[in-house]
């Protein structure tokens, strides 16, 4: 089987330093590779064959080929601040099976091309889960040898930087290789992070960068989506919206209080800035090489008298948003609340899509927060729809990640409605001029 490994832009850096598990790499002179890409969860990325009909949904894999083995990880500290566990949690189609492992990172050239490092092989063993299908298998690791072990295969000029380190807040990737099958799941391309917990080191200066959001999409194809089809009380067949989208991010975002009687002079101030032609406020804002635009899919646009697309403007000027709706599920025992998981269906006109965040993130102790989001989009009147690939063990139902950490069935968080939020959203990209 060919690897894919997806290659991401990054914002560009002044220098070298660890945010929220993102090691970010400047270009220097002897500096050919350096960075981690992350997310603060599980995220879904790579190549998967979703047209291979996975017949029976209630086990990991049925086609006795090993193409459905599966994994996801979850790191948690040991006895000491030295002391990592990796919890490997594999799924595959037999009660034994022979695995070796890879701890890996994710390195940058600066230039926003990306190579996998393996820092640690796990030699191949053979595993008994007993009468089930998959288990736990825990990898135990120092923080002190993978900084050794990153340190080597750095260029000479960046092995000794002080500012690039693994440590809390930093995420790994495990990756399993199925040794009789050669098949692998895991890794930075098959839902393969771990990320070690606690608060990462600080922000150095004004002027260091922050990960904006990774983004990764597949297309469902209709073979693939079907199987997880229901029929509603019309007859028509419901569900995952047929070449529709499922996605996952890593965002990285920070959520900060201002008075409401500040929020015109606020908005207007921002879209001097955006709309500044010769940029120069922006950079006087953010530095050299930055820039500022307004993003303009929410924003509502009329016909201007010469038939051309303009914005809708209120009272003060400002442009007018389609708002955005959230609403928030639960199960009786509010289960996501008790436990900062976000389930909703969110909407504005011709879009709609459920989504779900898992924990509260990596906060980067200034009011940032780094963690996973999960979206895929749907057919029928509302999220209840999704209970038949969210009851699902297929590898692509990010649903399942709460069934074992939680003990609860995915689909029961589709039961209640909880709260309904119309928001008006007001986006601006900030983008380095190096990408």
């Amino acid at each position: 089987m060919q690897r894919k490994i997806f290659v991401y832009k990054l914002v560009g850096a002044r220098r070298v330093l660890i945010i929220s598990g993102l090691l970010m790499g400047m270009v220097l002179p002897s500096a050919s590779v350096l960075a981690q890409i992350a997310g603060s969860g599980g995220a879904i990325a790579g190549t998967y064959d979703y047209n291979n009909i996975h017949s029976d949904i209630t086990r990991p894999q049925d086609d006795k080929n090993g193409g459905r083995s599966w994994l996801y990880n979850e790191a948690k500290m040991g006895k000491t601040p030295d002391d990592v566990i990796i919890d490997v949690h594999v799924f595959t189609d037999q009660h034994k099976s022979n695995l070796a492992f890879e701890v890996q990172v994710v390195v940058n050239n600066g230039k926003g091309s990306n190579a996998t490092v393996t820092l640690k092989p796990i030699p191949a063993a053979d595993y008994d889960f007993g009468n089930n299908f998959g288990g736990v298998v825990p990898i135990e690791l120092k923080i002190s040898e993978l900084n050794a072990l990153l340190k080597k295969q750095l260029p000479p000029a960046l092995a000794n930087d002080p500012d690039l380190e693994i440590g809390p807040g930093t995420t790994l990737f495990v990756q399993g290789n199925w040794t009789k099958y050669s098949h692998y799941w895991g890794g930075t391309d098959r839902n393969g992070p771990a990320t070690i917990p606690g608060t990462p080191k600080p922000i150095l200066s004004p002027s260091a960068p922050r990960v904006s959001a990774v983004d990764v999409a597949y297309k469902m194809g209709r073979p693939w989506a079907r199987q997880f089809d229901m029929i509603d009380a019309s007859g028509k067949a419901v569900g995952l919206k047929k070449d529709g989208e499922l996605k996952t991010r890593s965002e990285y975002e920070g959520k900060f209080q201002v008075p409401l009687s500040d929020k015109d002079r606020i908005l207007k101030r921002l879209f001097e800035i955006a709309n500044d032609p010769t940029n120069k406020q922006a950079e006087g804002l953010f530095g050299p090489g930055w820039t500022m635009k307004v993003e303009e899919r929410y924003i509502l646009k009329q016909k201007d008298a010469s038939g051309n697309d303009v914005w809708q403007l209120d009272v003060n000027g400002l442009p007018v948003y389609d708002p955005m709706i959230d609403i928030t599920g639960d199960d009786g025992d509010f289960t996501a609340a008790k436990n900062d998981i976000v389930v909703r269906d969110r909407s504005t006109k011709g879009y709609r899509e459920f989504n779900m965040k898992i924990g509260a993130g990596v906060s980067d102790g200034e009011g940032g927060v780094m963690r996973p989001e999960y979206g895929i989009q749907y057919e029928g009147a509302d999220p209840s729809v999704l209970k038949k690939f969210a009851s699902s063990t297929d590898p692509l139902n990010f649903f399942a990640l709460v069934r074992r950490k939680h003990n609860v069935e995915p689909a029961d968080l589709l039961q209640h409605k909880t709260a309904q939020i119309h928001d008006v959203r007001y986006k601006f990209l900030v983008k380095h001029t190096s990408g």
